[in-house]
């Protein structure tokens, strides 16, 4: 890119921010396409180390939020914008250089991952069933990480048609289509798209109407 760029050229990439990660528990976004993890001082770093210098930085909610990052050769004719400075301020004083924001956000996770197998087994102890809901690649990284299986959960409803009749990676959850939902209606629904949470109860509401109750894993995992 630096070879390309014009003179008063840009580039501009998108990535999940890492910061978002941490701030909203969405570690379930690490998985095998997922390869780096990124905040802006990272990569003001790494561009500074490549003759290019970031002039612009915008926050988005994608992935449960990013960034919009825009790039420039060093020294080209865009003014380097006021966002840059505040968002690697908030970095600084969030300890983006410290490892103890690290540790802190693994010892949430662990939290969350313990209280969300503790009631998924409570669930089960009392007798319940358990479903879920959705099968993206990131409901293999919470199910996995969490030790919840096909003892627990009877099977995944999707909606894409090219999962059903498959298996959840790791774990074997039969996933199968939203009528399994009238055949055989759970006590509970663990959402695992829980990003798509509101959209998913509003289309479930009969089911919720009948007593069902729906499990939301994060960024806390709460019953509603």
């Amino acid at each position: 890119m630096r070879v390309l760029l014009k003179p008063d050229g840009c580039f501009v990439i998108e990535i999940q921010y890492f910061m978002d990660t941490m701030e909203k528990m969405t570690f379930d976004n690490v998985y095998h396409e997922h390869l780096s993890y990124f905040t802006l001082t990272s990569l003001v770093n790494f561009f500074s180390g490549q003759g290019m210098e970031v002039f612009d930085v915008v926050r988005v909610d994608s992935h449960g939020g990013s960034l919009r990052v825009f790039i420039q050769n060093k020294g080209g004719s865009h003014k380097i914008g006021e966002s840059v400075k505040m968002i690697l301020d908030y970095e600084s004083s969030a300890g983006v250089n410290d490892f103890v924001l690290y540790s802190g956000f693994a010892g949430r996770v662990n939290k969350v991952k313990e209280k969300l197998l503790e009631y998924v087994e409570k669930v089960k102890a009392d007798g319940k069933s358990i479903a879920a809901y959705g099968a993206p690649a990131k409901s293999a990284t919470l199910l996995n990480f969490c030790r919840i299986g096909a003892k627990q959960i009877d099977y995944i409803v999707d909606d894409n048609p090219l999962k059903v009749g498959l298996f959840a990676p790791g774990t074997h959850i039969p996933v199968v289509s939203s009528a399994m939902l009238d055949e055989e209606t759970p006590d509970y629904v663990l959402i695992l798209a829980w990003n798509f949470a509101n959209e998913i109860l509003a289309k479930t509401r009969k089911y919720s109407e009948k007593g069902v109750k729906f499990i939301i894993p994060l960024p806390n995992p709460v019953v509603v």
